[in-house]
């Protein structure tokens, strides 16, 4: 949202954890025969109820009001239950007339070990899930993000053995009036963030909200911010934030934009958490701090911003999310002065003047204000700007939300400096800098990304030649743990009876050990055709990423191979799969099959040099080894070890300490107060970092 006046005061109080992650796992072929029939198709579908005449009277310009909420009543006692491959099902389906997408609010969410739920279009185009037992969390609740459609299905599948059956229910049901992806509606004015090199870093720390109210769903802008205890704290307006509850029914987006090689592919919209906590919050100075449920997973790359009391540095720069568009900037090159904003009556907001590039527009309240050094200095409340007029945006002062009034629900300080050190400024961090993790790819800014077509065949995709499956090569200097890839389709169609999969291989010249595979499934993918929007093509690939994670990640120890592999059984050309690909390189990096693996230069249309677009997301393999550990001699003792959950320190160590698994992903990170124990079995990486003396590094095993 961007705020053009002041919310009246809301009540604080604390809410709980929730959890959106979505595993590897696919839903059972839906169609209606086998739903079962155990009841008639009438009272399978719930129809949501919404009052779409009264929400336009609610915007007032001053918050993106995306859709109606609902109140519903969707137990398991709903829809139809049966019993197929072994597994316990429950269905149900809900629609609303004319919604342009559908959010489902679990009241109550609580999976055994191995139960999996899926939400989905009738004709399966869009899948999210499977959301599992890592979603559990203490309030029993969980959001899922909207899904486009007018009508979706919930599948709910159960092992026969499970050690408890499944208590859900569905409470909330928003009525999406906007597009769910929101691509190309903001202003072109504003550049890309992703196109900035100022904001390469920065960016990852900001994020789109979706928040779902009692009566209405809403978009805004917040970022991560860090602090002593490297928290997943979320700053962000304090009228996105209005109550406790909210933010429980908050999803923050992660790095949705446009890819730093074409700006006309639509980034991903699957990098999600779901859930926070509100910490503190005051409306008067206008902010808010919620945490997250958990810290961003390494595969989101998250980044916690770092932030300044001090007077900011020119030139500044805000990152947003414009009408819920991806991720974009503005430039000021003066500093802010202080002001008021509208009738407001405490002098608490730095007040832009003037964009030198760039525009904020609703749906960027809450997004951070960064000085010359990269710190937060303050976040939008609101303002005026517009391409044609850039210039008048007020934005709260950190410095003023710091400490403005001594409540602690009403101020930062007791969470950005819990230690009451007074500080001034705080550097940024990653969560992940022992193994960072990045997105790599062999499609550079000056390559022109196209369908490349041969002999009316495209060059990768389904085609005459009946090659099935295509792979793109990248040599590696470390070996590398892959979490997944960007699959990037030039256009398509999907077909649930025909997918799509993704396989990561080892090799040297060419892919030898498949290492991991996993099925695609197209997520909310409308698009954009020569520069005309259509939300008539739910179905197709068109333009748009779709990330694909993997089960866990794989370790690749040679050169890594990506591949796309395809099917041919009753293909029609309307289920075609086209993949952005690019030609006329210097280096040959692409591969297909045909009874063998071959490089693109020994393709029968000609000798061809081409690279195909699908981008991993790796991390380097933990450059310290566990046999560098045990050679080293130690200082503090570290038992017991092998241990069964819990391990103690010598009496003697004073100081933080941080627990890695072994591909590098941090744990935990805290000070060391007598107790450390091990979420589950395996083996990890305990860095001690005692208040005098040297770090030092210990292998622990748990049984």
């Amino acid at each position: 949202m961007k705020r053009f006046s002041l919310l009246i005061l809301s009540i604080l109080f604390f809410c709980q954890l929730m959890a959106q992650y979505e595993s590897a796992g696919k839903p059972l072929r839906f169609s209606t025969e086998s739903v079962g029939l155990k009841r008639s198709l009438s009272s399978f579908y719930v129809d949501i109820q919404a009052d779409t005449t009264k929400i336009f009277a609610e915007t007032q310009g001053r918050k993106l009001i995306s859709g109606v909420t609902s109140n519903v009543d969707i137990s398991m006692n709903d829809g139809v239950t049966f019993v197929e491959e072994g597994l316990k099902v429950w269905r149900v389906g809900v629609k609303s007339k004319n919604a342009k997408g559908i959010s489902l609010f679990f009241d109550r969410f609580l999976l055994p070990e191995g139960g999996k739920l899926f939400v989905y279009n009738p004709d399966q185009s869009i899948v999210y899930g499977a959301f599992t037992s890592e979603n559990n969390n203490s309030e029993n609740k969980l959001l899922i993000r909207p899904l486009s459609s007018d009508s979706l299905v919930v599948e709910y599948l159960e092992p026969i053995n499970a050690s408890f059956k499944a208590d859900l229910h569905i409470s909330l049901a928003t009525h999406e009036m906007r597009s769910v992806n929101q691509f190309l509606k903001s202003n072109l004015c504003s550049p890309h963030a992703s196109h900035e090199d100022k904001a390469s870093l920065l960016k990852q720390s900001v994020c789109l909200l979706f928040m779902v109210g009692t009566t209405s769903s809403s978009y805004g802008s917040g970022s991560l911010i860090n602090n002593p205890e490297h928290k997943p704290y979320v700053y962000t307006a304090g009228h996105n934030i209005e109550y406790a509850d909210l933010a429980t029914r908050t999803i923050y987006y992660f790095n949705y934009e446009v890819p730093v090689q074409d700006s006309t592919f639509q980034g991903s919209y699957q990098f999600t958490i779901s859930g926070s906590k509100l910490l503190s919050r005051d409306i008067d100075v206008d902010f808010a701090l919620v945490e997250l449920n958990k810290m961003p997973p390494a595969e989101y790359r998250p980044y916690l911003a770092g932030w300044t009391r001090n007077t900011p540095k020119a030139p500044l720069m805000c990152i947003q999310h414009p009408y819920g568009d991806v991720k974009k900037v503005s430039y000021t090159e003066t500093v802010p002065t202080i002001s008021y904003f509208e009738d407001s009556n405490i002098k608490t907001y730095w007040w832009v003047k003037t964009w030198n590039k760039g525009v904020t527009e609703v749906g960027s309240s809450g997004s951070p204000l960064f000085d010359a050094d990269g710190y937060i200095v303050g976040e939008l409340t609101g303002g005026e700007s517009y391409c044609d007029t850039p210039h008048d945006d007020y934005f709260c002062m950190l410095s003023q939300a710091w400490d403005y009034y001594s409540e602690k629900e009403k101020h930062l300080v007791s969470y950005l400096d819990p230690q009451g050190e007074n500080l001034m400024y705080m550097e940024g961090y990653n969560p992940y800098s022992t193994a960072p993790v990045r997105r790599i790819s062999n499609i550079t800014n000056e390559d022109k990304v196209s369908i490349n077509r041969i002999n009316h065949n495209p060059l990768i995709g389904h085609n005459s030649y009946g090659y099935t499956e295509y792979a793109e090569k990248f040599e590696l200097e470390n070996p590398v743990y892959v979490y997944g890839t960007y699959m990037i389709p030039f256009k398509g169609k999907y077909n649930a009876s025909l997918p799509v999969k993704v396989n990561v291989y080892s090799g040297t010249d060419k892919p030898e050990k498949l290492l991991s595979s996993a099925e695609v499934y197209p997520t909310e993918a409308f698009c954009n055709r020569s520069g005309v929007w259509s939300e008539k093509l739910i179905e197709k690939y068109n333009k748009k990423e779709i990330y694909v994670h993997l089960e866990k990640p794989v370790l690749v120890e040679d050169n890594l191979f990506v591949s796309i592999q395809i099917k041919y059984e009753n293909l029609t050309s309307a289920d075609s799969l086209i993949l952005a690909s690019a030609v006329n390189k210097e280096e040959c990096t692409a591969f297909f099959y045909n009874g063998g693996w071959k490089s693109f230069n020994n393709h029968p249309s000609g000798n061809l040099n081409a690279s195909i677009w699908l981008d991993p997301v790796v991390a380097n393999k933990n450059v310290v080894s566990i046999e560098e550990i045990e050679s080293k001699s130690f200082n503090y003792r570290v038992y017991p070890n092998p241990t069964q959950g819990d391990v103690f320190v010598d009496v003697s160590f004073e100081g933080e300490y941080k627990l890695y698994n072994l591909i590098g992903n941090l744990i935990q990170y805290e000070n060391y107060s007598g107790l450390i124990s091990l979420p589950e079995k395996g083996v990890y990486i305990l860095e001690l970092n005692p208040k005098v003396g040297k770090k030092e590094t210990h292998k622990l095993i748990c049984r």
